[in-house]
Order: structure tokens, then C-alpha cells, then sequence
């Protein structure tokens, strides 16, 4: 039976002792994975910068301590998006600096990441995996849920814009300017015909 912990301000590590499951692997009887130097290093599960991925990286730990029998950490730095995961698993030391990643200098310390949502950058996993063949993280496939990434412009703004100008907000050209690509939001909006950010958009 799954007991649910309610954890306010914890320390996650510091309750590693305690189990979630009756039949769980108790810590004095849990193994270390080995680094290249044969050091003892515990299996390190990334956070990305979102709820779900908290939640479901602690879960993901606590199934590892107390069902594979492995002693495990949530790794101390959060990932700022999906990219992150690609090269925080392979041990980029700085996996979330925009171009200097600083990729292949060292052994990876983080070895898990769920709830990712790496899928959204599926080609930069691939270049990724060109380039560094021997490091590169897999991806592994679905949780078994689908979610989706979207942006929302209220009813009220879409009638305003629409009412005021013949702005249609529900149509992706009244942002962005022939040409332009989708990468950055700041450059991208279509000033060139129209003028959302007046309308509160």
C-alpha cells in the first residue's frame, strides 16, 4: 500500500529513510551505483521547472529506493526547460546555458529525468545525438498521458481585438510577420499589418 507523504518545505533527502511502501527496500539494504572511478554515487533523477515534474521525479525516486533498492537523489540543480534533460543526462556541466553547454568534460552525476516533455525538442535530441553519440541520452518513450503546450488569449481580448481593428487573435498570422520564424516571441510578432501588444495580447 502507497502512502501518501505530504512534504511542505522539506528536505526530500532527508526523510530517505522513511518508507512509502510496506514492502519497501529499506535504506541499510540499498546499493550505489559506481562513477568511472568505482566511487559509490547515488542515481540522480532531474527536475524540471514545472509542478509535474517535481512531483513525478520524487515519486520516481521513492520507486527506486524502495522497489529497485538503489539509493537515489533528486539532483540539486532544476532544469529551466524540456531541452534541459538532453544534455543534463549526458553531463553537460552547464545543460541549460543558451550555446556553452560545456558537453563531454565529464561523467554524468544526473540519470534520470521523467515528465520532461523532451519531445518538444526531438530535433535538437537529434543533433545532439550525432554529435555525441557515446553520451547521448535515450529517450525512452511516453508516461502513458498526453499534454500539450498552448498559449491563451481570453474571449474578452479576442472580441476587443477583433471589434477595434479586424485583428483575428485565433489565427496564428495576426502574430507573426511573413518570413519570421517561430523561435523568439519578442521579434516574431506581426507589426508589420497589425498591432497586438496595443490590445493587451
Amino acid at each position: 500500500m502507497l502512502r501518501l507523504v505530504l512534504l511542505l518545505g522539506l528536505n526530500v533527502g532527508s526523510i530517505a529513510q522513511e518508507l512509502c511502501l510496506d514492502d519497501g527496500v529499506p535504506f541499510s539494504q540499498r546499493k550505489y551505483i559506481q562513477d568511472d572511478a568505482s566511487n559509490n554515487i547515488p542515481i540522480q533523477a532531474l527536475e524540471c521547472a514545472w509542478a509535474s515534474s517535481a512531483l513525478l521525479n520524487e515519486l520516481t525516486v521513492m520507486l527506486i529506493r524502495e522497489v529497485l533498492g538503489f539509493h537515489a537523489d533528486i539532483a540539486p540543480q532544476v532544469g529551466a526547460s524540456g531541452a534541459s534533460p538532453i544534455y543534463a543526462l549526458a553531463g553537460c556541466v552547464d545543460f541549460d546555458h543558451a550555446t556553452e553547454k560545456n558537453c563531454g568534460s565529464q561523467e554524468t552525476q544526473i540519470h534520470v529525468s521523467v515528465d520532461s516533455w523532451v519531445g518538444s525538442y526531438a530535433s535538437a535530441q537529434n543533433n545532439f545525438a550525432k554529435e555525441y553519440p557515446r553520451i547521448a541520452a535515450e529517450d525512452l518513450g511516453s508516461m502513458g498521458y498526453s499534454g500539450e503546450e498552448s498559449m491563451y488569449v481570453s474571449q474578452e481580448i479576442l472580441h476587443a481585438a477583433y471589434s477595434e481593428s479586424g485583428l483575428a487573435l485565433d489565427f496564428y498570422k495576426s502574430y507573426f510577420a511573413e518570413g519570421s520564424r517561430i523561435a523568439g516571441i519578442a521579434d516574431c510578432y506581426n507589426t508589420t499589418h497589425h498591432d497586438p501588444k496595443r490590445l493587451g495580447c
